[in-house]
């Protein structure tokens, strides 16, 4: 997966647009310890993202982007789970 990241990464560099790359994260379980979305693009900007199940992912990918994005936007939020039973 990060080889396909880095691999995107340098598609987008090309473009004369904005750059831009977001994190999310969903309560969802997932084998993988996250997954890439799709390159899209407007009249603005060129953008895609990583859905992220893990600090760990988190930190490898921030540093594998930092410096070569314009944006980095972040839509995560921290799951709490009640113990008790309702």
């Amino acid at each position: 997966m990060y080889k396909e990241l880095i691999k995107r990464i340098k598609y987008i560099k090309k473009s004369k647009k904005k750059k831009v790359f977001y994190f999310g994260n969903t309560a969802k379980k997932e084998n993988n310890n996250f997954y890439l979305t799709n390159i899209q693009e407007n009249n603005k900007f060129i953008y895609f993202g990583a859905i992220i199940f893990n600090n760990q992912s988190a930190q490898k990918i921030a540093k594998l982007v930092d410096g070569k994005v314009d944006l980095v936007l972040v839509d995560i939020e921290k799951k709490v789970f009640s113990k008790k039973k309702t």
